[in-house]
């Protein structure tokens, strides 16, 4: 049940949501990934393929897919359905206020999209156990994951990287901040931690030379404070070994845009 405080938080997230920029959002370099395993999976079907979204990012609603899709969203949170979603669309999308682990959806989807989504689950291999029970027989599963690097950075130099102005922007900065207190991806870091260790640091945003660290991309560290919630950021390689668990043929690709690897889009499909 959501309490009065939990819909006020998400209703200002909401409120925000501009605030939020690349790699949390998805660029349009990793939007071409989706659609080019869509393609892939689905290019000779002429009649929209039944379509789930986990969540309601917007980018991944709007986008110019090369295919046809009959798109139902669902996310947990109120606000970001009304303040996110950019719209129904007749016959093409439509949104809904849900539970993803309890949703019963009306039709069988064959694909199944989210963005992020992974770095909210300590064990990821249950949100990957729920994707395949809801997908059509030979159903496809594109899934962008913030991926840990493969070798784990020092803290300081994430600190000393942003000040002498070698990361692109704030978010990306907050993300690396994140994987390099993790110590086990099981076990996550917390929001207040990261927080904590960036307020500490103390750092003159306004002096940067880049773009990126504006005054609206660094106050969204403000949802953080007080926050025990944790994220959680496997190594792309562990993010593989866990789809295919669930999954019959896994594959990944990223884009060259900031941070590489660590913003993976992985196709997961069923055999029939």
């Amino acid at each position: 049940m959501t309490t009065a405080t939990d819909h006020s938080l998400w209703d200002e997230r909401a409120a925000h949501f501009d605030d939020w920029g690349t790699p949390l959002r998805p660029p349009a370099e990793d939007l071409a990934l989706y659609a080019a395993f869509v393609e892939r999976c689905f290019v000779a079907t002429s009649t929209p393929v039944p379509t789930l979204l986990l969540g309601v990012t917007p980018e991944l609603a709007s986008t110019r897919w090369p295919v046809p899709l009959r798109l139902t969203a669902i996310d947990q949170s109120e606000p970001m359905v009304r303040r996110v979603w950019p719209g129904d669309v007749a016959d093409q999308r439509r949104a809904l206020v849900g539970d993803w682990m309890r949703f019963a959806p009306d039709e069988t989807p064959s694909l199944v999209l989210t963005d992020g989504a992974p770095v909210f689950f300590a064990d990821p291999q249950v949100l990957f156990e729920r994707v395949r029970t809801l997908l059509a027989p030979d159903g496809a599963f594109v899934v962008r994951a913030f991926c840990a690097p493969p070798q784990r950075e020092r803290v300081d130099d994430v600190l000393a990287d942003a000040r002498h102005g070698a990361i692109e922007n704030f978010h990306l900065f907050k993300w690396r901040i994140a994987m390099a207190l993790q110590e086990q991806a099981r076990e996550g870091v917390a929001q207040q931690r990261v927080w904590s260790v960036i307020h500490a640091a103390d750092i003159d945003f306004e002096a940067l030379p880049q773009p990126g660290f504006s005054a609206r991309a660094v106050s969204t560290l403000r949802f953080y404070r007080e926050q025990a919630g944790t994220l959680h950021f496997p190594t792309r390689q562990a993010y593989s070994r866990m789809l295919r668990e669930s999954f019959d043929r896994v594959e990944s690709a990223h884009a060259g845009h900031c941070g590489g690897e660590c913003f993976s889009v992985f196709l997961a499909r069923k055999a029939r």
